[in-house]
């Protein structure tokens, strides 16, 4: 099959996905022949448009909204009733895209998968939260060079994961491409999964500056587990309302799946769950829990915690890493036995949320 002059189209390409994709889904793609970092968002943006325009053309398919991939923008397309419908969609894609003065290949997205043992991890992973000061803004890099320095580790395999697309990726440059896919998508994810059964390390970043650090790494030691807990807690600490570890037994999107931690940390009330999640500054004076190591901002400090226990650390931006005496205790796959927990309430009592916190 062949589309517009401007715009080509690999037909073969994006049906051989659908026959991998069981004729359910097909994710394509749009490379344009020369992509300039300038360019990105207008490349999306007609993107945007010509699935507007093939919707409309071709009601019988759903084309979703464009993402950012790897190589180029990335659409999902649903209802695949037949491949003559598939074929006049993509070509009423294509021939907006030319319209708009556009080059470029249409086929179907390269798609990867995280490896199945990783996807099927049962063991806890050592999971740091971070609340940031506001937004991620894609145009300050110094969260996503970050998130790279730390979950990167040699021999690994590294994947991108935005809007459910995981694509293979380089790690130069890799900064960049997680501001630009944030800035476009919302959210974005980046795995580094060594051999199986071995380390694997995963950060999350949301556009409303919540980011979670993940590893799992069977052999480390819970010194290691600490400091590398540590690490990421100080990444941009002068930029962090409130940090906290935890150790969780799923891989995270958002701070909320904390609340389905281990049975040593209870459920959050509902409406506790929503405030934190809308309401930037309630961060700065509320946790959701005791944990075993958090980052603490001016507001924790004047709640009237009780600190005396704990081993306290003066750190950039004003901030307090404050930390269990005993982190293996927290650290440990259970979590921490309940008078340890219950101890570390009592301490941390006057900050933890409420039902219903004040804004």
């Amino acid at each position: 099959m062949t589309g517009p002059t401007r715009v080509r189209v690999d037909f073969d390409d994006i049906l051989r996905q659908v026959e991998a994709n069981g004729h359910d889904e097909v994710h394509v793609e749009f490379v344009a022949d020369a992509p300039h970092d300038a360019d990105k968002l207008m490349v999306v943006a007609a993107a945007g448009d010509a699935v507007d325009v093939a919707n409309g053309a071709v009601p019988d398919m759903i084309g979703g909204d464009p993402m950012v991939s790897v190589a180029g923008v990335s659409v999902l397309l649903r209802r695949l009733l037949s491949e003559e419908t598939l074929a006049a969609w993509v070509d009423a894609f294509a021939g907006t895209l030319a319209v708009r003065e556009l080059s470029g290949l249409v086929r179907a997205t390269p798609l990867d998968r995280r490896p199945d043992w990783v996807t099927e991890l049962a063991s806890p992973r050592m999971t740091v939260f971070v609340s940031c000061e506001g937004a991620l803004d894609a145009g300050d890099t110094g969260w996503f060079a970050a998130a790279v320095r730390w979950a990167a580790f040699d021999g690994a395999a590294t994947l991108l994961s935005t809007g459910g697309v995981h694509q293979s990726v380089p790690v130069d440059g890799l900064a960049d491409r997680l501001a630009r896919a944030l800035r476009v998508n919302g959210a974005v994810a980046v795995t580094f999964a060594g051999p199986p059964g071995g380390r694997v390390s995963r950060v999350q970043l949301n556009a409303n500056g919540h980011v979670m650090f993940q590893e799992h790494d069977p052999f480390g030691r819970p010194a290691e587990k600490a400091a590398r807990a540590r690490d990421a807690l100080l990444a941009n600490c002068s930029d962090t309302r409130l940090g906290f570890v935890a150790m969780v037994p799923l891989w995270t999107y958002e701070w909320d799946a904390r609340a389905r931690a281990l049975p040593a940390l209870p459920t959050i009330p509902t409406s506790s769950v929503h405030v934190l999640r809308d309401n930037g500054d309630v961060w700065r004076r509320f946790v959701p829990d005791a944990h075993g190591m958090q980052l603490l901002s001016t507001g924790h400090q004047r709640s009237g915690v009780d600190l005396s226990t704990w081993q306290i650390s003066e750190v950039a931006g004003g901030r307090l890493l404050v930390e269990a005496r005993d982190l293996a205790e927290w650290l440990r796959p259970g979590g921490p036995g309940g008078a340890v927990l219950t101890a570390a309430r009592t301490s941390f009592r006057p900050a933890i949320v409420p039902t219903n916190p004040p804004l």
